[in-house]
Parts: structure tokens; C-alpha cells; sequence
């Protein structure tokens, strides 16, 4: 999997819609084809980075999509009720899309994304009042949230993340660091 956290959007059926974007809401990937197995939609997924929100714009969460968190870990994000067709192409009126299986992937992959934004950008604005935005790369996943942070000792790692939990008043999520040597993960923390 590649490094960059991604969220995704899956239109299942006999023609798959798929549509990857990174957490600035660039269109990174996609794509449709019959006949994809869940298989082969991980693996175009992968290919763009490591799926953490997974979107359907169906209230009733497809078994397709639901395989695919299981499978993956991503979190799945569904609307209460169906998006409209009309609000799938206002969404998707900025995107290169071919056809409708792709104009349902992205606006689910939108919808995914709006919903975990607000913790996003709360975590986020976290990090940079307190100057580790070079230190800090979030993802919002398995089951809600991981932060990964360099360069800290234990003890800071520890104040990090109870004043996250302070910030957004919930302890119902996991918070995990990741501590990272260049690439490499050199042990995972759970808090």
C-alpha cells in the first residue's frame, strides 16, 4: 500500500465505479469495468494509497462496500438516505467522469470525505498550534482515528494525544501513534 491515506468511493453492480482521492479532495483515480471483483477494485485501490474512508452514496451499505472496509479496514460512510442523482452531479460537476457508475464512485468518495473532515480539520489545526505540523501526518481510520508522529519521546507522545482527546471531548475513538523511521513503521502504540 502506498503511503498517502486516501478515501474511496465504490459503486458496486455488474459495472463497478470506483474513485480514489486524497484528503485535499484531489481526484487521484478512477475508473469502471464489468465484471471487477472485489479483488481487483483493492487492488486499483491500493495502487493510490492506503484506503482508510470508504463512501457509498446508498443509504443501505452495499455488500460489496462492506467487504471492501472489511478487507481493507477502511472505515465505511453512508448517507441516510440515498444521494439524489441531481446532487451526485453537482458534486461531481469539478471531475472528469465518463459515465454514471464513475459519477456515483466520486460523489461517495465526496460524501466520505465531508464526513470525516470536521475531525480532520480539528486534529489538524491541533497540530499546528502547537508547531508539529512537520511532525504530524494524520489519518482518520480503524476504527476512527490514528495519528502518526515523529520525532517525540514517549512522555510527548502521551501529552499528545490526551489534549487530542480533550480537543474533541470524545474518548469513544482509539487514537494510535505510529512511530516512524523514514519509511519504515518502528513500532505502533496504542493510547
Amino acid at each position: 500500500m502506498g503511503n498517502r491515506i486516501v478515501a474511496v468511493g465504490i459503486d458496486p453492480g455488474s459495472t463497478v465505479g470506483y474513485a480514489v482521492m486524497d484528503f485535499d479532495g484531489r481526484l487521484l483515480a478512477a475508473g469502471s469495468e464489468k465484471k471487477f471483483t472485489l479483488n481487483d477494485v483493492i487492488k486499483k485501490i491500493i495502487s493510490a494509497g492506503e484506503p482508510v474512508v470508504v463512501g457509498t452514496d446508498k443509504r443501505n451499505v452495499p455488500y460489496f462496500v462492506s467487504q471492501f472496509a472489511a478487507k481493507t479496514g477502511a472505515k465505511v460512510f453512508f448517507p441516510r438516505r440515498d444521494l439524489p442523482v441531481l446532487d451526485k452531479r453537482k458534486m461531481t460537476e469539478n471531475f472528469s467522469v465518463r459515465n454514471c457508475h464513475q459519477m456515483d464512485a466520486v460523489a461517495a468518495a465526496i460524501f466520505a470525505l465531508n464526513e470525516v473532515m470536521p475531525l480532520v480539520n480539528k486534529i489538524k489545526s491541533f497540530a499546528n498550534q502547537h508547531k508539529m505540523i512537520d511532525g504530524v501526518v494524520l489519518s482518520v481510520t480503524k476504527p476512527n482515528c490514528f495519528l502518526q508522529v515523529f520525532h517525540k519521546t514517549e512522555d510527548e507522545l502521551k501529552e499528545v494525544i490526551n489534549e487530542v482527546k480533550l480537543l474533541l471531548k470524545d474518548d469513544s475513538f482509539e487514537l494510535e501513534v505510529l512511530l516512524m523511521e523514514g519509511e519504515e513503521k518502528v513500532r505502533t502504540m496504542p493510547f
